[in-house]
């Protein structure tokens, strides 16, 4: 990511990560394992046949006390570097425009990824990038 956000004329500025992981019992995951049921036949990832036995297996690990789920999860926040004519925005006040800062946070659960990329304006809008 660090790559990238250079590439894209972005400066890092702050970096968050942080692993969230359970051994033994599954607490944090357990509504997500209930709503995989639904959601990867649904995404075309494995049969309905196939996703229930991989989320039996796992509730089965917790009960037995041999769960193991992790996920990552990381975090920046970047400065565009703008000349100071781009500083300003026609919709805010001058005193409030400045440069914007972008982040990106992945989450990995259980093998399945996903990425949101956000955009925060000087007044804390944020908006959803493709």
């Amino acid at each position: 990511m660090p790559r990238l956000l250079t590439e894209g004329g972005l400066e890092l500025v702050a970096s968050f990560q942080h692993v969230l992981a359970e051994i033994g019992s599954a607490d944090f995951w357990l509504s997500a394992l209930e709503s995989f049921l639904k959601l990867v036949p649904k995404a075309g990832a494995m049969s309905e046949n196939e996703v229930a036995g991989w989320v039996d297996g796992l509730l089965k690990d917790s009960r037995n006390g041999v769960f193991f789920g992790a996920c990552n999860y990381y975090g920046y926040v970047a400065l565009r570097r703008r000349s100071p004519s781009e500083h300003m925005d026609p919709q805010l006040p001058s005193s409030l425009s400045g440069p914007a800062t972008t982040g990106s946070v992945s989450r990995s659960f259980l093998g399945c990824e996903a990425t949101n990329r956000l955009r925060m304006s000087p007044v804390n809008k944020v908006e959803r990038l493709s």
